[in-house]
């Protein structure tokens, strides 16, 4: 799996999967995105992905889509290493790759000695039952959302990172 950072979303047709840049060695590339903050979109929904993505775009912030899985775990580290730190990350808990709480604690664990504090993490599920024993989240989002809400929750929590 692969992500892409640019206008629009990459498929493999082999596996059906958005796709992520191959590594962040582009500098240049690098220091125009990363005016913009950064929010990493975790969700195995292909509509869900690319609706996020347009969303978020559309708002001015740089979206990076991840189906889940060891792909999102490797751009977190390779990102971390760069000092490239995303500012949010909307993470879908009903993902098949990973139970939803092992995926939480994997995407945590990455934050462990970097010198980027762990942003914010609105969990996105469709069952309230997802995420009653997890760690604390910032927010919980239930499936289906009206954009409205999500984006008052993306505001809301580059707010409270700014003060």
């Amino acid at each position: 799996m692969a992500i892409r950072e640019d206008k629009h979303l990459s498929m493999n047709d082999d596996t059906n999967e958005t796709e992520f840049p191959q590594s962040l060695s582009n500098e240049q590339e690098v220091s125009s995105q990363v005016d913009r903050p950064t929010i990493l979109i975790v969700d195995d929904n292909i509509p869900i992905q690319e609706m996020l993505y347009w969303l978020l775009e559309s708002m001015g912030y740089r979206a990076i889509v991840s189906a889940g899985g060891q792909a999102v775990l490797t751009w977190i580290d390779t990102a971390l290493q760069a000092d490239d730190c995303p500012g949010l990350i909307l993470l879908d808990l009903g993902n098949p790759s990973a139970s939803g709480a092992d995926l939480l604690h994997l995407v945590r664990a990455r934050w462990n000695n970097t010198s980027c504090a762990l942003p914010p993490i609105i969990v996105l599920t469709t069952s309230k039952n997802l995420y009653e024993n997890l760690v604390p989240v910032e927010r919980v989002l239930l499936k289906p959302f009206h954009v409205s809400v999500l984006t008052a929750l993306v505001q809301e929590m580059f707010s409270l990172s700014s003060h």
